[in-house]
């Protein structure tokens, strides 16, 4: 589940600032109503800004306004969750191109502030954040073709994820084993803001949580790539 790592200022903090003045000026009204007639004719017990029914009324009102801004941000936050899958979505072993679709279980609408990607390849010695471009750039290197050997998608900031099923869900990569053999790390940082405002943030971990079945042909390629390189039949994995 996506984490919330900012709060609207308006909806949130704003009133916040405020219920806390109300309540210190209700405070400082019950300290006046209790202080002597003598005393309150000096400073400071003669400064009053809203007198003590006044100051209860407001808070009282501001607090059941942000305790209910909270329970409906609660009850409609957006749910960042993500599927992988092969084509017919059946785990065959034979499957060459396995598939990640970004799903917002919902209720609320969620709006894409920012979107990253984490990559690692092989034969590299770091994972990186980087840009679609940088990702094509290198896969082309490797003598990857973006359609035919994988495809990342490009959800920039303004982009829309409603409410959805899964199989509603917007494609956001695919890679096949080629691929695959290729990575070691593809995470995909997304920070999406919700309907009152609120940022909430999801790293949806591509590589890490694929399925058993695509670990092993992946690994059953680099096997054959690596006996064929032995024998002198085919050039080592690009990059190596």
């Amino acid at each position: 589940m996506a984490r919330i790592v900012r709060r609207s200022f308006l909806f949130v903090y704003f009133p916040t600032v405020l219920l806390a003045m109300l309540g210190a000026n209700l405070v400082w009204e019950i300290v006046r109503q209790n202080s002597s007639p003598a005393v309150k004719q000096h400073w400071p017990l003669r400064f009053t800004i809203l007198d003590t029914s006044t100051t209860a009324a407001l808070l009282g009102v501001m607090t059941g306004l942000l305790l209910a801004r909270l329970q409906w941000a609660r009850a409609n936050r957006p749910t960042l969750s993500y599927v992988i899958s092969d084509e017919k979505g059946t785990f065959d072993a034979a499957s060459n191109k396995w598939i990640v679709w970004l799903h917002n279980g919902g209720p609320g609408m969620a709006v894409v502030t920012q979107f990253q990607y984490v990559v690692g390849f092989t034969n590299a010695p770091t994972s990186t954040h980087t840009t679609l471009n940088e990702i094509n750039r290198v896969m082309n290197s490797r003598d990857l073709v973006s359609g035919v050997d994988y495809f990342v998608r490009e959800m920039g900031p303004g982009a829309a994820l409603p409410a959805s099923t899964a199989r509603d869900a917007p494609l956001i990569c695919w890679f096949n084993i080629r691929t695959l053999a290729q990575l070691t790390q593809f995470d995909v940082l997304v920070q999406v803001r919700d309907g009152l405002g609120d940022t909430h943030e999801r790293t949806i971990v591509v590589f890490g949580k694929l399925p058993d079945i695509a670990l092993r042909a992946r690994q059953e390629h680099l096997d054959a790539a690596a006996k064929r390189s032995q024998r002198g039949d085919a050039a080592p994995l690009p990059g190596g």
